[in-house]
């Protein structure tokens, strides 16, 4: 990689920025005080006026969101029906609620124990996904109203307080969505060589043998847009498997929301097709499987030792 400062980032407009090319992967990596480590594919950054893509703020949010919480860059998508996709992880502009939960949750994350006083300034705004200094500073007014953040203090240069003790009790629960959900939602290759695999390893694992219901889109009667449903049913599950067998996108784009939404995933894929994992998946413990028999006992061995028995659960778990 080669490095150098670029004059803007394409997301926030703020400068100057860290940009580094990867020419074997072509990749752009910008590094940003406001919206953390991304990535862009070089056609994507060199073809769009990226001042032209509405409400950059959303994706500014998203990248430092992502990369704080899980350490990896937010790959933007190559193309503009993929940014309008990725949009789609983000709070709505107006929904002033979910962007002041999240805001507390980065706030709380610049503590490092409850009692330590935070301070943030304009680089932040990305973690309240506002658009600027009056946004920010309102959201973060309204936390302090409900008594979530205290001792707060405005100043030349930003804002200083503390996580309340209702702040951390909050950001508990924000931290384990769902806990009482039996949802589980399925994300993997939609091909009949892998029907097998769902009927005889993942559902008996996931609905005999721990006690909760699989849900997979593909099998399921909706009106809306596929995407927001797919969107709508991590939203409500209490966590997700994600079988990478095919390496299909799909289950790539439903596995990192999913984490950034706060719920475990349980990572597996067929032996043979372990080695071609994307990198930025390879690291996750994955479950390599031989044959559906072997997924469902290995799967069921997974989910009771790292999520526990759902509400379903037989009697003799």
């Amino acid at each position: 990689m080669n490095g150098e400062v670029n004059s803007k980032c394409p997301l926030c407009d703020s400068e100057p920025v860290g940009l580094c090319q990867d020419l074997d992967r072509s990749l752009n990596r910008f590094t940003c005080a406001r919206c953390g480590t991304f990535e862009t594919v070089l056609p994507m950054y060199c073809r769009f006026d990226w001042s032209t893509i509405h409400d950059r703020h959303l994706l500014s949010g998203l990248a430092r969101e992502h990369w704080e919480r899980h350490g990896t860059p937010l790959r933007m998508p190559d193309s503009i029906d993929g940014i309008a996709d990725l949009k789609r992880l983000t709070p709505r502009d107006t929904d002033v609620r979910e962007k002041a939960a999240r805001l507390l949750l980065g706030l709380a994350r610049k503590s490092h124990f409850p009692g330590e006083m935070f301070s943030c300034n304009g680089n932040d705004f990305a973690l309240a996904y506002s658009r600027n200094h009056s946004e920010f500073h309102y959201l973060i007014g309204s936390l302090s109203e409900r008594n979530l953040i205290g001792s707060f203090v405005a100043h030349s240069s930003g804002w200083n307080g503390v996580v309340s003790p209702a702040g951390w009790v909050a950001v508990d629960a924000y931290a384990v969505p769902n806990s009482e959900s039996d949802k589980v939602f399925v994300a993997m290759w939609f091909d009949p060589q892998m029907d097998s695999a769902y009927s005889e390893g993942i559902v008996p694992a996931v609905e005999q043998d721990c006690g909760y219901r699989a849900v997979r889109i593909d099998l399921k009667e909706f009106l809306d847009d596929v995407v927001d449903e797919i969107i709508a049913e991590i939203r409500e599950s209490r966590f997700i498997v994600a079988d990478f067998t095919g390496h299909r996108s799909g289950v790539y784009y439903e596995a990192g929301y999913a984490r950034g939404f706060g719920l475990p995933v349980i990572w597996t894929c067929k032996k043979d097709h372990i080695s071609d994992l994307h990198f930025d998946t390879r690291q996750q413990n994955h479950i390599a499987w031989d044959t559906p028999q072997d997924l469902r006992k290995r799967l069921t061995n997974r989910i009771r030792a790292v999520i526990g028995a759902g509400p379903h659960r037989p009697s003799n778990v």
